[in-house]
């Protein structure tokens, strides 16, 4: 595997994912480090006094919002399955 500097043969498909996203992570965590470090020099202490951290630059660690779940009403899932009435 390129990305990983390793023969392949020895592992299953599902090893070399775990590899190969675990060395992203590294090179990631490596990558957000530096760009913490750039941001952090250039920040304006008044304006934003929060320091940057790394995680805030990692997208895998990110804390993204996830979307709103949207509630339905369960009912007309009975009508169709259990009842076998057609939608009107």
């Amino acid at each position: 595997a390129g990305i990983l500097h390793v023969d392949p043969s020895g592992f299953t498909l599902r090893e070399l994912v775990w590899m190969v996203e675990e060395q992203q992570d590294r090179m990631w965590d490596h990558t957000a480090s530096i760009m913490a470090i750039i941001a952090e020099v250039n920040r304006d202490k008044k304006k934003n006094p929060n320091p940057f951290a790394a995680s805030m630059f990692h997208p895998r660690k990110a804390k993204l919002k996830k979307p709103p779940v949207e509630q339905v009403d369960l009912k007309i899932l009975k009508t169709i399955f259990v009842d076998r009435r057609p939608l009107e």
